[in-house]
């Protein structure tokens, strides 16, 4: 029997997780009709109320409206049962009988119906052998894998993703003790037990997450108990299988503290699912893959959801889940997308863009400004089918049909990038930028979480209608002639009013239903344009807690290549001319600037250009153009700040020493390889 309580949500949604979890704060029963898993029941909840985003609530077939409203109503209704003690922990009314009081009407098993509330009966799916073999395969996977490696947060130890569904994933990596460990256990165990990673330095530049190859040996020697030179034949086993690697891939494992070695996990920062490398000859099915991939995913995200109703992307690397997870999203590297056509690559474009959004959240952050999140869409990578992508690159490129970037203002992919093997494959929509989750401001959830190749028209209806339904995407004024949109119709216009030169409020109106479509539709038969403005983007609605997202994380290795100077070879140099590098003349006395007499040369390369002091030109020039005088010479507080010694090419040499604490001067340094007569006695500069 269907209760007098019901609500429409999908998976993975806080505003859903919000009202469900007041209901049951509230002590009523209800039933939850899941388009996610009935997708049959979108066309139901668009009847009953004209909308398609979710939650909404109905009691008594009595829509009471979304997630703002369902809250009221409820918060209502609890402080009515409070103020007026109604019900206790001794009463005989239960909060259903409230309920029905409160609204006036009681619940009659025998009464008809309405067959738009009733839940789907499972039988229903059981004759698509695909979905009912992926049924059995989750149910195994969520019982039978110990999630996490050999060491999860639990501490179990056993298989890996290999066990999930029919991963394509064979490898075995035989450790010194015998056993037979996957790559994800493999790389687990060597992160969180065996290596002791840190920052390293040589010359300039900072190596994140590594260690040397002698550490290496060190490790697995005392972990295994086994000897250097098996020690050292495991980590070209590691090598070779691409679990380890140079920090500058340009050497063999071997036994020397002159290498700095890392874990892939740790290799490419910048490249989303780069945890692993996956096997060559492995090709899995794309929609196959896809689809194992998400399956954890909902796992990962229904755990980081908090009893508010928002997501906490700051705890996602701490679930049992995510280990698995990150292994398993490596195997879109070699997907085969060439099996992918028409409406099923759209669908999977659409899956994976959004799955790689989400994803960016938990392992790099979220931007919080403009410029934030342009450089994250730049700069976070992912790959797939054996090619690397940006965030924007998949947009423009993929989704879009390699249009123009509204960033750079040029095709995503050159005329000889490989890449556009993958585009083309589908005609060019505007509502696919409905279908990504990070443009929408509403306080509502997009009916389709997952699109899919058979209903992609649909699902692209339906998103578009929840999209442009809620007032914080799209808000007119007739009065004012104003309309209000969101970030994606400004940034992506070329998209949505194509070559037809309509206006956006022209295009808009198509995208609108019922009363608001009607009243925007009799304003522009008699006006052409309304006053545009653009609401501001903030994609931690719904979010509880998060790291903000910082470029520097996406560098493994940091080079610092300016370092301050000081010469001690002419310590009275600031009293004597101006020495110029460049044959500049004077135009007081037609004399070049390095030939003044008086003056000295700080460098033994100062006529071929190499080494120059850098006063204002002013100062350089002396104190008129008029002037046949000497050349003013700057104080040492004025000079110094400014000097800076340029060298460049190996036949560059400093006469005397130079000595480094920060204090005077700047030396650039293009080419140092042959520079001798330098001293570095900076304590702060210990990599140099």
């Amino acid at each position: 029997m269907v209760g007098p309580v019901t609500v429409f949500t999908v998976e993975d949604c806080p505003y859903c997780k919000q009202v469900t979890t007041t209901l049951e704060e509230c002590r009523l029963p209800y039933t939850d009709i899941s388009l996610s898993k009935f997708p049959q029941k979108r066309k139901d909840l668009l009847q009953l109320t004209g909308k398609v985003s979710v939650p909404q609530l109905f009691i008594h077939s009595q829509w009471i409206g979304g997630v703002d409203a369902s809250l009221a109503y409820l918060r209502d209704f609890s402080n009515r049962i409070v103020r007026h003690s109604s019900f206790t922990e001794d009463s005989m009314e239960s909060p259903l009988e409230t309920l029905e009081r409160a609204v006036g009407r009681k619940s009659n098993g025998s009464a008809a119906v309405n067959p738009r509330f009733m839940v789907p009966i499972m039988e229903e799916h059981e004759g698509d052998e695909t979905d009912s073999t992926w049924c059995e395969e989750d149910e195994c996977q969520c019982n039978d894998t110990p999630v996490g490696g050999p060491l999860s947060a639990c501490g179990s130890s056993g298989s890996s993703c290999s066990t999930f569904g029919s991963s394509t994933d064979t490898t075995r990596i035989m450790t010194p003790d015998g056993s037979l460990l996957t790559v994800l256990e493999t790389t687990e165990l060597l992160k969180k037990v065996v290596l002791d990673y840190s920052q390293r330095r040589w010359n300039f530049t900072t190596y994140k997450n590594c260690c040397t190859a002698e550490e290496v040996i060190n490790s697995f020697a005392q972990h295994y108990d086994i000897s250097r030179r098996e020690a050292e034949c495991f980590g070209r086993l590691l090598h070779r299988n691409h679990i380890m690697h140079h920090v500058c891939n340009d050497h063999q494992f071997k036994d020397t503290s002159a290498h700095f070695w890392r874990l892939q996990c740790f290799h490419n920062p910048d490249i989303l699912n780069s945890y692993r490398t996956w096997p060559v000859q492995a090709s899995p099915h794309p929609e196959e893959a896809l689809h194992r991939i998400l399956n954890i995913f909902g796992k990962i995200l229904a755990t980081i959801i908090t009893e508010e109703g928002t997501f906490n992307y700051r705890i996602a690397f701490m679930c049992s889940d995510y280990p698995l997870f990150e292994d398993a999203v490596c195997e879109l590297q070699r997907v085969d997308l060439s099996l992918l056509e028409g409406p099923a690559m759209m669908a999977f474009a659409l899956n994976v863009f959004n799955l790689m959004l989400k994803y960016s959240f938990m392992k790099v952050g979220i931007p919080t400004s403009e410029s934030s999140r342009s450089k994250m869409f730049e700069q976070v990578k992912f790959q797939v089918g054996g090619f690397t992508f940006s965030l924007q690159e998949w947009v423009d490129g993929v989704l879009r049909g390699n249009s123009k970037s509204p960033v750079t203002k040029t095709h995503a992919f050159g005329k000889k990038d490989p890449r556009l093997a993958v585009t083309g494959k589908f005609p060019r929509d505007c509502r696919i930028h409905f279908g990504i989750h990070c443009w929408s401001r509403s306080r509502r959830s997009s009916p389709v979480k997952t699109f899919t190749a058979a209903g992609i028209e649909e699902e692209l209806a339906f998103v578009t209608q929840a999209f442009c339904e809620d007032d914080d995407n799209v808000a007119f004024n007739i009065c004012e002639s104003k309309m209000r949109l969101a970030q994606v119709f400004r940034r992506y216009k070329s998209d949505f009013i194509g070559k037809s030169g309509s206006s956006v409020p022209q295009v808009v109106v198509h995208f609108l239903f019922g009363p608001r479509r009607a009243r925007l539709e009799r304003y522009l038969m008699n006006h052409q344009t309304m006053k545009m403005s653009s609401g501001a983007e903030d994609w931690t609605l719904g979010v509880s807690d998060f790291v903000v997202f910082d470029a520097a994380c996406l560098v493994p290795n940091v080079k610092k290549f300016q370092k301050c100077v000081r010469s001690t070879a002419h310590p009275t140099c600031s009293r004597q001319p101006v020495a110029s590098t460049r044959s500049d003349k004077d135009p007081s006395s037609g004399k070049d600037a390095s030939s003044v007499e008086g003056g000295s040369s700080m460098c033994s390369s100062q006529a071929s250009g190499v080494g120059r002091w850098l006063p204002s030109r002013s100062r350089r020039l002396g104190a008129g153009a008029g002037s046949r005088s000497p050349p003013v010479v700057p104080s040492r507080q004025d000079c110094i700040p400014k000097m800076a010694v340029r060298i460049r090419g190996s036949s560059a040499l400093l006469e005397g020493d130079t000595d480094i604490d920060g204090s005077e001067g700047t030396l650039l340094l293009d080419d140092i390889s042959n520079v001798s007569g330098i001293s570095f006695s900076s304590p702060a500069s210990p990599s140099a």
